[in-house]
C-alpha cells in the first residue's frame, strides 16, 4: 500500500492510536489488549514479607563503619547482617539472615559458625557454577530450639564473599524459602 504525502499522518495518527490502546501493540487477533490474566497456582507468590531487620552479633568489639573507612578488616561477627521474616501460605514462618563479608573464606567461616550448633547435619555439599567452578557451600541442618523439645532447620549457603542462612521450624518452608529466593522475581510473577 503506497500513502499519498497527504494521508501519511493520518495513518501514523492511526497506527500510533492503535499502539497506545493495545499497549505495546502486540496484540494478537481476537485478543483483548490489556487485559491481566489471573495467576495460575505455579506464579501465585508463595511467602509475604512480614518484617525487615539488620544487626550484628553481639560478640562485635568496635563499630563496623570506622573500621571500614579506616581500611581495617571487618571482624565476621562485626559485619551487618540483613534480615527478612516470611510467612508461607500455610501459616509458617522462615526468617532469612543475610551478610556480605570480606572474602569468600571470612563468609565460609560465619556459616560453618551458624552451623556448628546443628544436631545433626542432613546434607552438607559444594556450589557450583554453570562450569562446575566451587563458588560456595550449602549446608541443612536440625537444630534443637531453645526449648530442647522441638526441632529447628537451618539451609545456609555461600555465594562468593555473600552468607545466607535460612532458619524455621519446618523444613519444607525453609527448603521452599531457599528455592523462592533464588527464583529471580521476574519468573516468580
Amino acid at each position: 500500500m503506497i500513502l499519498e504525502r497527504s494521508q501519511r499522518p493520518l495513518f501514523i495518527t492511526l497506527v500510533m492510536s492503535l499502539l497506545a490502546v493495545s499497549g505495546s501493540g502486540l496484540v494478537s487477533p481476537g485478543q483483548v489488549a490489556n487485559k491481566q490474566q489471573p495467576p495460575t497456582l505455579g506464579q501465585q507468590e508463595q511467602f509475604k514479607l512480614i518484617a525487615v531487620g539488620d544487626s550484628t552479633d553481639p560478640e562485635c568489639k568496635g563499630d563496623p563503619l570506622s573500621m571500614r573507612l579506616t581500611g581495617r578488616t571487618v571482624p565476621p561477627e562485626c559485619v551487618l547482617l540483613g534480615w527478612r521474616l516470611y510467612e508461607a501460605i500455610d501459616g509458617s514462618r522462615a526468617k532469612l539472615t543475610h551478610g556480605k563479608f570480606d572474602s569468600p573464606d571470612i563468609a565460609t567461616q560465619r556459616l560453618q559458625f551458624w552451623m556448628k550448633s546443628a544436631k545433626k547435619i542432613i546434607r552438607k555439599e559444594n556450589r557450583k557454577d554453570a562450569l562446575g567452578n566451587v563458588i560456595g557451600q550449602r549446608v541443612v541442618a536440625s537444630l534443637e530450639s531453645g526449648n530442647g523439645n522441638q526441632e529447628h532447620f537451618q539451609v545456609g549457603w555461600t555465594y562468593i564473599a555473600n552468607c545466607y542462612l535460612i532458619s524455621s521450624p519446618s523444613l519444607s518452608t525453609a527448603l521452599s524459602l531457599e528455592e523462592w529466593t533464588s527464583t529471580p522475581v521476574a519468573i516468580r510473577r
